[in-house]
């Protein structure tokens, strides 16, 4: 799949002097660059209170959904998720 973005000629020179000195192509870099920044920042596992949260919880026998749905401890995911950020943040 193609994608078309614009980036500002100061960027695209070291893009190509460092490809250049790969012997890789500009295409390459990009490509190795946009995995290893999605590898590193996007969140991968949804906090588990969260997670349990989201999942399709049983209907009761009328077809209401049961009354569990209360919101979730936002502080408890927010202490976890911190966690597991400093967690990658460490293995850097």
């Amino acid at each position: 799949m193609n994608l078309s973005i614009h980036l500002p000629d100061p960027l695209i020179s070291k893009l190509d002097a460092y490809a250049s000195a790969l012997a890789k192509s500009r295409s390459s870099v990009v490509r190795e660059a946009v995995s290893e920044y999605l590898r590193h920042r996007a969140v991968t596992v949804w906090p588990t209170e969260l997670a349990q949260w989201m999942s399709p919880t049983e209907t009761t026998e009328s077809g209401d959904q049961p009354a569990n749905g209360d919101w979730p401890d936002m502080d408890a995911i927010r202490a976890e998720a911190n966690a597991n950020m400093t967690q990658r943040t460490a293995q850097i």
